[in-house]
């Protein structure tokens, strides 16, 4: 599964680094792509790994490229990221490991009336 392969967590961030909604096993693991100018400020707030990227696009790239030069999936989150929910384009349902500090849930499908994505739980991911 694609879940199953080696994996970056970068999150693009600016000006948040005291609003971060991340704990701090995530803010050891996760990889900063952060305004240049505030990566110190980042690191005071517990992030180890942080780099300075410029602006949004840049960070992006950067995310990307970083990712891909280490043979890695590129897994991008917002610094205030509230819910995530699993692409419906990319397979059947899955329950997703995020490794979050409490369970994020998504929306009904709008578009088709149906359910069709499962409550993401942490630390798991088997077929729906």
């Amino acid at each position: 599964m694609l879940l199953e392969m080696k994996h970056n967590v970068y999150v693009i961030s600016a000006g948040r680094y005291d609003k971060l909604p991340f704990d701090k096993k995530q803010k050891e693991k996760y990889i900063f792509c952060v305004k240049d100018g505030e990566g110190k400020l980042y690191e005071q707030n517990g992030c180890k790994n942080v780099y300075e990227t410029g602006n949004l696009m840049k960070s992006r790239n950067f995310a990307l490229d970083h990712a891909f030069k280490n043979k890695k999936i590129c897994v991008q989150l917002s610094d205030d990221i509230k819910k995530v929910v699993v692409n419906k384009n990319f397979g059947e349902p899955v329950k997703v490991e995020l490794e979050a500090t409490e369970t994020l849930s998504q929306d009904d499908d709008a578009s088709s009336g149906s359910d069709n994505m499962k409550e993401l739980v942490p630390k798991t991911m088997t077929s729906a």
